[in-house]
């Protein structure tokens, strides 16, 4: 891709944010519970918490983040219905132009990943790219991959996680998280079924059938398009010291 087409990108992404930042006026946040959640106004649901003590007091504790089975929903919301979680909300498609136009809620977003990451004995490596690579502390790494074989739950968590990132403008964390996830199960690392990889974590990244595509996610064209504001060149800095 050459400078002009960069620089037309660039411009076209910053007329989406002050587009929406002219729309957003309009809109009655108080009833987007997603969107009141990851601006720390109110508490997931059943025996939750606010989503900032969730990064603090939760991240480390690995029993509680395996065994409570209402939290997640919160974290990692999606277009379509939450399952098994009726005090959560479906993503409604204006949460997700709030979440990619919010800088407070892309950081937060981050911090929700780097905790499940660490729940599974991983990192991320590098917040530009999404690169993933193993954590450090071996004996860690293998008792938190010992519970991912163990617990095939997380395997729908993992395509939760995948899907939302989609959603809300992290579309560039997708690719690499599934490659590691895949060198991972090949290498034998991670003794996970490979099905769950091929017929479930693949698809939603496999844009060369778009109809497809659009109907595994419930995505639509832009949000392939425009990314989160935290990718924009201005919050570099910022990004990095996440």
């Amino acid at each position: 891709m050459d400078s002009d087409d960069t620089q037309e990108e660039e411009e076209e992404e910053e007329e989406y944010f002050e587009d929406f930042e002219e729309d957003k006026q309009q809109i009655d946040i108080t009833k987007l519970k997603n969107y009141q959640f990851y601006k720390n106004n109110i508490e997931s649901k059943p025996h939750g918490d606010l989503i900032s003590n969730i990064h603090t007091l939760w991240k480390d504790d690995m029993r509680v983040l395996e065994r409570h089975h209402g939290y997640i929903q919160w974290l990692f919301p999606l277009f379509e219905s939450n399952g098994v979680n009726f005090s959560a909300y479906k993503l409604e498609y204006v949460e997700a132009e709030l979440f990619r136009t919010d800088l407070e809620i892309a950081i937060r977003i981050i911090q929700s990943y780097r905790m499940m990451l660490n729940f599974y004995g991983m990192r991320l490596v590098n917040v530009t790219t999404g690169e993933i690579n193993r954590i450090n502390d071996k004996i860690f790494q293998k008792q938190r991959y010992s519970n991912l074989e163990s617990n095939s739950h997380n395997n729908l968590r993992i395509s939760r996680i995948i899907t939302f990132l989609g959603h809300v403008g992290f579309q560039r964390y997708k690719a690499p998280l599934i490659a590691f996830l895949e060198s991972e199960i090949q290498s034998k690392s991670l003794k996970i079924a490979k099905y769950s990889l091929d017929q479930f974590w693949k698809p939603l990244i496999d844009h060369r059938s778009k109809p497809k595509y659009f109907k595994n996610t419930m995505e639509q064209e832009h949000h392939l398009q425009n990314e989160s504001v935290i990718f924009q060149p201005e919050n570099l800095n910022i990004l990095l010291e996440i």
